[in-house]
């Protein structure tokens, strides 16, 4: 869901728990999800426009997670492990 909020244009913040850090990388804001502080001056920083991502980094962020890349990357790995 991160990912398509991003290719959507969409402001994300996420916990920075699990792989979801990696999955937003710099474009996305990290929070401590037991921060409730932490929540608030994030969404604040969204509404104020604070927080902006430049789209050339959008693009370049998003192009690592293109759907006919990865499933061209899985298929490798798969004839691979079946060899």
């Amino acid at each position: 869901p991160p990912l398509e909020a991003l290719s959507c244009g969409a402001n994300v913040i996420v916990s920075n728990t699990s792989s979801l850090p990696e999955v937003v990388g710099n474009v996305g804001i990290k929070i401590d999800p037991n921060n409730i502080e932490e929540l608030k001056l994030s969404i604040l920083k969204i509404l104020d426009n604070s927080w902006k991502v430049k789209s050339d980094d959008l693009k370049m962020h998003l192009k690592n997670y293109d759907w006919k890349e990865l499933s061209k990357s899985f298929e490798q790995v798969l004839r691979l492990s079946m060899e």
